[in-house]
């Protein structure tokens, strides 16, 4: 359903709570960004080793603003090969 005037979200996310292997508590996100311009194809970004549920959801936050105003920089994917190659 769409409403005159109303912004759709392209970005969603979610803070979720994992166990290290040492049993420790950590939180994470996981963000849903806007396809990829080129291929059409869905893109995530996810962070983890958050201490505290707040941290982690303020920076899915921050990140979503950031997707929002069309500012966030995917990840480089340059392989370890191709970086001692190149420097």
């Amino acid at each position: 359903m769409s409403h005159p005037g109303r912004r759709v979200r392209d970005v969603q996310g979610s803070v979720y709570a994992y166990r290290t292997s040492r049993g420790a508590r950590r939180w994470g996100y996981v963000c849903d960004l806007p396809p990829d311009p080129v291929t059409g194809g869905r893109r995530q970004q996810r962070k983890q080793g958050f201490e505290f549920e707040r941290d982690a959801a303020r920076a899915l936050r921050d990140l979503m603003v950031q997707a929002d105003g069309g500012v966030v920089v995917p990840r480089d994917t340059v392989t370890v090969a191709q970086f001692l190659v190149d420097e």
